[in-house]
Order: structure tokens, then sequence, then C-alpha cells
């Protein structure tokens, strides 16, 4: 998060922030590795150059990797997306649908507020 607040290295350091925040939400355990300093550069370049995309296409870039459906659920809960945005998530990540997704939420006592 600090490296997003040099201005030697982003000339829009309030949008390299926003970059930094969408990264730190979807980060876990399972995909530690896969963020570093080069993935903030390559996420604040998408953002950029892609301002209405960047986060689809970052988001396809770092993975949310679990093979449990429910664990998924519980990192989109905790992540601070709006539910629709999880539900699309979860499609993506695990090739199941929509009901099944609200299914395991409701399983998992997560209610509308992601608690």
């Amino acid at each position: 998060m600090q490296a997003a607040k040099e201005e030697k290295w982003f000339d829009n350091t309030r949008l390299a922030r926003k970059v930094a925040d969408f990264l730190c939400q979807r980060l876990s355990t399972s995909n530690l590795d896969e963020m570093s300093y080069r993935t903030l550069h390559i996420g604040y370049d998408l953002a950029v150059h892609k301002p209405n995309e960047w986060q689809d296409l970052l988001s396809s870039m770092v993975q949310m990797a679990s093979s449990d459906p429910k664990e998924i659920i519980r990192d989109l809960a905790s992540a601070n997306l709006k539910v629709n945005d999880q539900v699309r998530e979860f499609e993506r990540l695990t090739g199941k649908r929509r009901r099944t997704f609200f299914k395991y939420r409701r399983e998992l006592g997560i209610m509308k507020n992601g608690r």
C-alpha cells in the first residue's frame, strides 16, 4: 500500500492507491505469492489505459484460488465487493451458478452485509 503513494513511480497516486486497495481486497493465503510490486504496476497501467475494464482484467490475473467454493464465498464476502460482483467472480472462479452462490451463502450464514 505504501508503494502506491510514491509520486516518483506513479503520476496519479490516488489511482495507484485505488489499485492497491483493489489488490489488498483480493489478498489471501492462496494467492499471496502472486502479489508483488509488479502486480501493482500492471494494475496501475491497466487502470490508466482501460479505466472501465481494469478491475475485470486485473481480477482475471489475480486468482482467489481455492478449490472449496465455500471458502471462495468467504473470501469474496470479506473483500468488500458488491454482491453482484461477488456472484460474477464466484461464477468465473468456480463455474457454478448464481443459485449455488446464494445457497452456499445461506449455509454459511452470510447475510446481505457480508457477515
